[in-house]
């Protein structure tokens, strides 16, 4: 279980002091930025070495693959009859059923299908009602949405966070 490390509280910090520590961070940050340079160079290289290597490994699964596919399709009604895999030596193949979802049959489209349930089957259909918070948020200032707001319970508030830019120049 990981330890909370409470951050201290500073106060009275002055000029001198803010300068130097954005100092000491601007050379942290130059340094992690260097560090991570080279290990994304190293990387690549490394990559590099290996690309001929991996293309032709995942060539070779990819024809593994569909081996194995064109057997289990073959074989379909004699060995996943009962079961949905079969046990390999070095792994388990199988068919997977996905999850059920509504599509619509050829020759119609999903707009003109909704239109008919809404026509014949309106239990079938749902319309969902949600805060316009967008609109709230353009119209936070006029007197109408901060009344509407107030007698709704809801108020409009904005974040302040704390950061630190550097210049590039600074970090090489």
């Amino acid at each position: 279980m990981a330890k909370r490390i409470s951050k201290p509280i500073i106060t009275d910090v002055t000029r001198q002091q803010a300068e130097d520590a954005m100092t000491a961070y601007a050379d942290a940050q130059a340094a992690v930025s260097r560090i991570t340079a080279e290990v994304e160079l190293e990387c690549i290289r490394i990559r590099d070495s290996r690309a001929k290597e991996i293309s032709d490994l995942q060539l070779r699964a990819t024809e593994a693959q569909t081996i194995l596919e064109a057997y289990a399709r073959e074989n379909r009604d004699t060995i996943f009859q009962r079961r949905r895999s079969l046990d390999l030596p070095n792994g388990t193949i199988g068919f997977r059923t996905a999850t059920p979802r509504v599509r619509a049959v050829k020759g119609y489209t999903l707009a003109a299908a909704l239109e008919l349930m809404q026509s014949f089957h309106p239990e079938y259909t749902r319309t969902t009602t949600e805060l316009d918070r967008q609109r709230l948020i353009l119209e936070r200032d006029s007197p109408e949405a901060q009344a509407a707001m107030r007698k709704c319970g809801l108020q409009v508030t904005q974040d302040e966070t704390f950061f630190i830019t550097v210049p590039e120049e600074k970090l090489t």
